[in-house]
């Protein structure tokens, strides 16, 4: 992976090379490394490439945060994982039932 396409990622999910360091399991000198290299190595690309496609950011207002833990505590929902599969499985069902009509 070149480390450009990191670089448009980690500003795209507003991930610092610290925060990046962190969550890879290695130092910020290791990140700024392969910065100045301009590719990483293969087993830091598969750790990468896992976590471009685990991280999800919503981002929300005070207000908004406050409606969306009503809304769950409503619903009796413990988590925001389990609210968002929720609403993933409500969309999708939504989505076949105009698909099947």
């Amino acid at each position: 992976m070149k480390y450009s396409e990191l670089e448009q990622w980690m500003k795209k999910s507003a991930l610092t090379r610290k925060e990046l360091a962190a969550k890879c399991g290695v130092s910020p000198k290791t990140v700024e490394g392969w910065r100045a290299r301009g590719e990483l190595p293969k087993y830091a690309s598969a750790a990468i490439e896992r976590l471009m496609s685990d991280i999800v950011e919503i981002r929300l207002s005070l207000q908004d945060f406050r409606k969306l833990m009503a809304h769950m505590d409503a619903l009796g929902i413990k988590s925001i994982d389990e609210y968002v599969v929720l609403a993933v499985r409500e969309k999708y069902s939504c989505a076949s039932k105009k698909k099947n009509s």
